[in-house]
């Protein structure tokens, strides 16, 4: 038996042995590295899915968004050393491409806004990857290998645009233009870390379609560091446990304590114009009011039906119209009356103005204009 068990064992290890020996000690390092990388991303997913703070919907989101991404790069793996693999296959890895952008654009937006669940209208950010995945039906009919060159690369185009667009939309829209930032340093440290990720990752993957720059396999390898250096900085830094306890720290503040300290705010925001002051933070307020950023937040989000840069914006926009309305300021331009009702630039007045109006104020003071003539 001993003998028996002996002659399996040094089959066993000339067989793993000989196949090691067939294969590059490169390959073998490379198959380390990137499918390391793509089972600690699914890892880090499960934990953030299941955790404690799992009824959190945006670590839902970005648990979501990190399996995509794993399933992404995992395809990149087996295509790499594996040459068999059906091109369908590699047609639906892409498309997953067209999911990545609308996930992050969700986690931050979640993030930032303190959404308790998803609103419906988001679920249009996926009309786009479903579309191409039912696609994938009359592709495989035509074959994928007799499509035109120039659908092929129009193809490759869309999917890697949509993603870069998505990118960069979130990184102006939420992230550069203080929304982050005004919730918590931690919030807009953590979402740059995640951006700078992604955009490291695209960037690798656009320069693949050029084999002879960059090997397909360096993919996979930036996408596991990044994932091991994203998680490193998730834990050291603390970025995590700090964003959840600004959000589910506040639910122990009671009716009566929400009341008295959202007529207070009102009463510094509305009454005495604080919205006016470009400068304007969570952090200044904690100061003016005595209260915790976080209580002042859950106030906003519970009291005023939105996070707090919508709030102060609000004021700013209604106040910015009255100017609009005033015949004697019809020669002041529309980045002076973004500056005096407290923004602090032409682009975010243009945003806010038209995300409450409809209307950018150009557009605002022309039909106001046509109007009263």
């Amino acid at each position: 038996m001993n003998q028996f068990r002996g002659v399996s064992a040094k089959f066993f290890y000339s067989t793993i042995f000989t196949f090691l020996q067939r294969m590059e000690l490169e390959k073998i390092i490379l198959i380390v590295l990137s499918g390391l990388g793509v089972f600690h991303g699914i890892f880090i997913a499960l934990i953030l899915w299941a955790g404690k703070n799992a009824s959190n919907i945006s670590n839902r989101v970005l648990s979501v968004l990190m399996i995509i991404l794993s399933i992404r790069i995992g395809k990149s793996v087996v295509l790499e050393f594996s040459k068999e693999l059906s091109i369908i296959y590699v047609y639906l890895g892409l498309c997953l491409l067209l999911f990545i952008g609308p996930l992050f654009y969700m986690y931050c937006r979640a993030l930032v806004s303190k959404q308790g669940s998803m609103i419906k209208r988001e679920w249009l950010h996926f009309l786009p990857g479903a579309l191409f995945i039912f696609l994938a039906i009359p592709l495989q009919w035509v074959g994928f290998k007799n499509l035109p060159v120039a659908v092929t690369m129009l193809l490759f185009f869309i999917f890697y645009s949509h993603l870069l667009g998505y990118l960069l939309f979130t990184k102006n829209r939420i992230i550069g233009q203080g929304e982050a930032t005004k919730q918590s340093g931690e919030v807009s440290e953590w979402l740059n870390i995640l951006f700078y990720g992604l955009i490291s990752i695209w960037l690798v993957y656009v320069l693949n379609l050029f084999e002879d720059l960059v090997p397909y396999i360096i993919g996979p390898i930036v996408y596991s560091l990044t994932v091991y250096i994203v998680t490193y900085l998730a834990f050291t830094k603390k970025y995590l446990q700090s964003i959840n306890a600004v959000k589910y720290q506040a639910a122990t503040f009671s009716e009566e304590e929400t009341q008295t300290l959202y007529e207070a705010l009102e009463d510094l925001v509305k009454t005495q114009q604080l919205f006016l002051d470009s400068t304007i933070s969570l952090a200044v307020l904690s100061r003016r009011l005595r209260a915790s950023t976080q209580k002042i937040s859950f106030t906003v989000n519970t009291k005023a039906g939105c996070n707090f840069n919508e709030y102060i914006n609000r004021y700013r926009v209604a106040y910015a119209v009255g100017l609009l309305n005033k015949p004697e300021n019809k020669g002041i331009t529309i980045a002076s009356i973004g500056m005096e009702a407290g923004f602090n630039s032409l682009s975010s007045f243009n945003q806010a103005f038209k995300k409450v109006t409809g209307k950018t104020p150009s557009q605002f003071r022309g039909a106001f204009t046509d109007v009263k003539d």
